[in-house]
């Protein structure tokens, strides 16, 4: 992979997604920068990949207050990771998933400007990631970028959220002028869009030329996030995690209206692979995958085997290769 500056960091939390993680590393390029922030590390010390791996405790980034109020499960087997995730559950205690920010802060305290914040089930290399660095670097030459998969919404909602005063005080403390606050920005789509655009919450991407830019980022996500947990503004999605992606419009939309940014829908930059693993304690009963599979969640990769063997085969071929990739198996 050409582009040296540019990093892949990836936020994975538990047994499961730590293998659906190293899975995937058979189809990263030669030569990419991959960041893993965890918080069993250890577990990662074995792997020795044909890409640049850095990684990273989480907790050496988190602040006290997140700590705190943004409990996430420490596991070291997948028995004990099933047992906690589940008692969490019945508590309603639900997964951060607004942590991918400290993505950004460990870009930032990197001197990093160019980097996709992934959770634990993107793939990097089925896709081809040189095609995407060719779009930034033509794109990115005068603009800042930001991109993922986007949802367009011809309704601003960032303006609603303006009219919480606390939400308000928050950019204008950051220098952010909302008394000259412009009616459209540009997209790739329309120079002068009017409405606001959210990310897709597994991955938020940042092509920016200074790191005061990326330290802002940081900043409100932040600052915006606490202020959501004063006022329970943080809503639960399917059950067991955090809804974070109403911040991204907010970031999406005014980094787009005051630091000449782009925004781009560009989430086929990586993919995502719908390994069993996700699929064997995450409570979401049948669902389709991307590749047409459905899976049946089961508490045990004994009974996911079992229930699921024709998708499994559809997939590998046979269940020895099934049983190989899908660690555990036996």
């Amino acid at each position: 992979m050409e582009n040296n500056e540019f990093y892949f960091i990836y936020v994975v939390i538990g047994t499961p997604w730590i293998k659906v993680v190293t899975h995937n590393f058979s189809s990263i390029p030669d030569g990419t920068n991959v960041v893993i922030l965890t918080n069993t590390p250890h577990l990662l010390e074995q792997t020795h990949p044909r890409f640049n791996l850095t990684v990273v405790d989480i907790e050496t980034l988190r602040d006290d207050w997140s700590k705190e109020n943004e409990k996430i499960l420490y596991s070291e087997t997948d028995d004990e990771y099933n047992e906690m995730f589940f008692d969490s559950l019945s508590k309603k205690m639900t997964y951060p998933m607004q942590i991918m920010r400290y993505g950004i802060k460990w870009a930032t305290l990197n001197n990093i400007t160019k980097f996709i914040l992934l959770e634990g089930g993107m793939t990097i290399g089925d896709t081809d990631p040189e095609q995407g660095f060719k779009i930034f670097k033509e794109k990115g030459e005068t603009k800042n970028l930001m991109f993922a998969n986007t949802y367009y919404n011809p309704h601003d909602q960032v303006q609603d959220y303006l009219k919480i005063p606390q939400y308000r005080k928050i950019l204008t403390d950051n220098n952010i002028d909302l008394d000259n606050y412009s009616e459209t920005f540009c997209t790739e789509l329309d120079p002068n869009y009017k409405g606001s655009i959210t990310f897709e919450g597994g991955m938020m991407g940042f092509w920016f030329h200074s790191v005061s830019l990326v330290e802002l980022a940081f900043t409100l996500y932040t600052e915006i996030v606490k202020e959501a947990f004063k006022n329970n503004y943080i809503r639960s999605i399917s059950g067991f995690a955090d809804n974070f992606e109403w911040i991204s419009a907010i970031l999406a939309t005014t980094f787009a209206k005051y630091h000449n940014t782009l925004i781009l829908n560009y989430g086929n930059f990586v993919s995502h692979f719908y390994h069993p693993e996700e699929y064997f304690y995450i409570p979401q009963g049948k669902r389709v995958t991307g590749d047409g599979n459905i899976w049946l969640h089961t508490n045990t990769r004994e009974e996911f085997l079992e229930k699921n063997r024709e998708g499994l085969l559809s997939i590998f071929g046979n269940l020895e290769r099934a049983i190989k990739t899908c660690h555990g198996f036996k």
